[in-house]
This record gives structure tokens, C-alpha cells and sequence, in this order.
């Protein structure tokens, strides 16, 4: 599982996962997950065009993710997650295959 930072600005966090976002990958990234996503209390913008697997602790990692944004009025958009990963997140972020969309929805609003 690797973690790639593709931009970390003063308004929006944008990073990919890829590979298995399973126990092992969740063990693997979840520091960097937590301090370039959650801790840093901004919008933030997760590709999933490489993720090839995610189990159910790799969803739950996730959702807890999306909920301490939202607690702090940020959003987790994610981009380009597979169909049944996008599918259990309906109700709980934002998710599109558009890139443009999802800088959009993560945008802070005014």
C-alpha cells in the first residue's frame, strides 16, 4: 500500500492510495494517512483510481476519516473509487470520477 501526497496546500489535501487497502496496507499507511489527511482538519481529496482492494477495515478507516472532516466542516471527496466502494459511501461523502468535480466539491464554501 503506498500513500502519494499530490498536494497539500493551506486549503485542500489531495492524496492517492494504492494497492491493497487491506489490514496490512491500512497498518502500513495509517500514520501518514492521519497526519496528510484527518490531522491537518482540511477538505480533502482521496483518488482511488489505483486502489486495487479494500476490506472492511480499509472501508471503516475511511468512513472515521470522512467523519472527523465533516465534524470539523471539511469534506472527504473521493475520486475514483470502485463501484462498490463508492456505493457504501453515498450517504456518508462525496464521490465523483471527475477530477475537476471533486477539486469543486472539496473547495471550501462561501
Amino acid at each position: 500500500m503506498k500513500l502519494k501526497i499530490i498536494n497539500n496546500d493551506e486549503h485542500c489535501t489531495h492524496v492517492a492510495l494504492s494497492g491493497k487497502f487491506d489490514c496490512e496496507g491500512v497498518a502500513e499507511v495509517f500514520e501518514d494517512f492521519k497526519r496528510n489527511v484527518t490531522a491537518r482538519k482540511l477538505p480533502a481529496i482521496l483518488d482511488l483510481t489505483e486502489m486495487d482492494f479494500i476490506s472492511s477495515l480499509g472501508l471503516r478507516t475511511l468512513q472515521v476519516a470522512a467523519q472527523e472532516l465533516g465534524a470539523g466542516g471539511a469534506k472527504l471527496v473521493l475520486y475514483n473509487p470502485q463501484p462498490f466502494v463508492a456505493a457504501g459511501f453515498a450517504q456518508t461523502c462525496p464521490v465523483t470520477n471527475d477530477l475537476g468535480e471533486a477539486m469543486r466539491l472539496a473547495a471550501p464554501q462561501s
